[in-house]
Formats: structure tokens, sequence, C-alpha cells
């Protein structure tokens, strides 16, 4: 391997296209080749990154000897499945966020990976953006002393996405709202606060607004357009609780609800002082001195996480360094995923030391 390794993308859509977008733009990465199973996405993936070598199906991508590592970007129930066989392949993967549909799922994963001696990163971006890093250290460096507690909020109005398709099935998704934008929040709190020990998970999910998917009327509906024949038995919004051996938690999040509010922040809560970082848009930190409040919002231009992010992918596979978005990092996250749908299912607190 020289100072570059070469890529091979697996899912063509939404998510290979961002993919496919910051490769281009990343030091030491190379695109090489894409995998789809539809044709259409997969030509127009291949003519607008000039890609020679295109594949109907994955399996042959991973014989390619020019490609060092592959990229997944499908549906969250192949994650696994997909992943094992590119780990199986020798290649290094970038799978995209969750890790999986299970916590399960996750562990065979890490284990394959481990065995095979690959680097297998998972797609959280938050842990390479600006905003989240420059908090990491102001919590680290005890400036806002012992953080204490950590609100979450990710909800939206009317944008449940994809409506009958794979986001709205839990065959293949693995859950709603919660696996799909409450993943990103959880894991970048656990990565700020240094993973504290998760003690329990106690949460609800409800699947109500689209019970009758004909007759949900939405604002907005990214991912597709409404297939009124699919399935929709997923979680449109979540709450619950965090407990650990740290800071007390609580979340709340919807990709639909009946209230026009839209809230994408996460506060952090110290005995001296309070940062908000507000999603994707800078924060605040509150403070205090000997004569008065205040509060002080940078200014700056962030850097692109994602470009970032495949930037560090490459560099810890050419160098063998650990990469902070390894699965094993990324673990936590996806287990507190399993421990709120349990919660939600049997409705009860779930412990982790049961």
């Amino acid at each position: 391997m020289s100072n570059e390794i070469g890529l091979g993308i697996i899912g063509c859509g939404t998510i290979g296209n961002m993919h496919a977008d910051s490769i281009a733009r990343a030091e030491g990465c190379k695109l090489v080749a894409a995998a789809d199973i539809d044709e259409g996405v997969l030509k127009a993936l291949a003519t607008r990154h000039g890609l020679e070598r295109t594949f109907s199906d994955y399996h042959d991508l991973l014989t390619d000897p020019e490609i060092d590592a592959v990229t997944v970007g499908v549906p969250n129930h192949l994650h696994a499945p997909i992943t094992l066989d590119a780990l199986a392949a020798s290649k290094h993967v970038f799978c995209e966020k969750p890790i999986a549909t299970t916590y399960a799922d996750a562990e065979r994963m890490a284990n394959a990976a481990h065995a095979k001696g690959r680097r297998l990163v998972i797609g959280v971006v938050n842990r390479y953006a600006d905003s989240v890093n420059q908090i990491k250290r102001i919590v680290e460096s005890g400036d806002i002393g012992e953080v204490y507690q950590v609100n979450i909020k990710f909800k939206s109005y009317r944008s449940i996405p994809g409506l009958g398709g794979w986001f709205t099935d839990k065959s293949r998704a693995g859950g709603g709202v919660m696996i799909d934008w409450g993943v990103h929040f959880i894991d970048l709190v656990f990565y700020i606060l240094g993973a504290p020990r998760v003690l329990a998970v106690s949460g609800q999910g409800a699947s109500m607004l689209a019970r009758d998917p004909a007759k949900y009327k939405f604002l907005d509906m990214w991912a597709a357009p409404p297939n009124y024949s699919g399935v929709c038995d997923v979680e449109e919004y979540a709450s619950g609780i965090i407990r650990t051996a740290g800071p007390f938690i609580n979340f709340e999040g919807a990709w639909a609800c009946n209230i026009n509010e839209k809230a994408m922040y996460v506060d952090f809560l110290g005995a001296d002082g309070g940062i908000r970082l507000d999603y994707g848009d800078g924060f605040t930190i509150y403070g205090q001195n000997a004569e008065f409040l205040y509060e002080t919002r940078p200014v700056k231009k962030d850097a692109d996480a994602y470009v970032n992010e495949f930037a560090g992918f490459a560099a810890s596979v050419l160098s063998g360094a650990p990469n902070r978005a390894d699965i094993e990092e990324v673990l936590p996250a996806q287990k507190i995923l399993d421990m709120f749908y349990e919660s939600s299912r049997e409705g009860k607190e779930i412990r982790a030391d049961r």
C-alpha cells in the first residue's frame, strides 16, 4: 500500500453518493469502483466520479486487488452481512451508522475485524466535527466543572423519511427515529464524556402518526416519496433516560409529532458552567466570573466533518493507528439502542448488570 488507499463503494444511494463525494476530497483516498443492484444509481455515481469499474454484485467488487477498503452504505439490516463478507475478503471497512440492527451483530462484526486484523470504522461523523471536539476539550479541561446532567433533543414536526420504504420497515431498519437520528446524538455525547459506564436505560417509543399511512400528512419526506402499500412499524417518537456512573442523561426525539417544533441540540450542565451544542451549527458556553454571568458563542467556520472522517479512516488504515470511530468505540451507543428497544417493548427499566 502506498500513501493512499483504494476504496470501493457498496451502495450507491444517498449515503453512497455522500461517501463518494467525501472520498474524492479526502487526503489518502482514491475511489476505485462501486457496486449496487440498482443499475441506474450505480451508473449515475460512476459517471459523476469517472469510475470504469462497476459491479451489480458486491461480491465481485471484493475480489478486486486494487481495492484496499470498502464503504458500506446500504439499508441497516445489510450492514452486518456485507461487512462480514468484506472482512472475510481481507478488506478494511467503513460502515455507515448504525453499526447493525442488533448489538449481537455488532459484536460479531467487531470480533471478525479483530480476527482478520482489519480496520472497521463506523460512520458516526460527529466524532470528526470541530464543534464536538472543541466541546470535548472544554469538558475534559474541567472549565465547566463536573458534568452532572445531559439533555438531548432531536425533534422535527412532520418528516417521517421514505414512508413505506426500508426506513419505516423494522425488519430492514431495526427501528425508527432512535436508530436513525438518536444513534448520532447518543454517540457524540458518550464521545465527549469519555464513555461513562452505563447502569440502566428506560425508554419508550411510539408509532402513532402513520398507523394509516395514507392519512399521514407531512411537510417533508426525505429519503424517498411515500409508498402507501409499504410498512410503517417503527417508532417516529422516542424518549427516555440513561443512568450512567457519571452524568444523568435524558433524551427526546421525533421524526414527527403533533407539536410544530424543531429542536436539535445537546445541553451539557456542569457545576461551574454549561454548554449547548446546536447540532451542526456551533455551540454556546454559559459561565460566570467574580462579577457577572456570561454567554460566549465562538465565531468560526468548521471543516467538513465528512471529508475529515474519510481522511481519518485512510490515515488509520495506512498507519495502523487507532481511529476515534473504531467499532469498539461505538459499541456503547449500539448497546444503548438495544436497551432502549427492550425497555420500550417490556415497559420497564433495563439494567446493564442483569
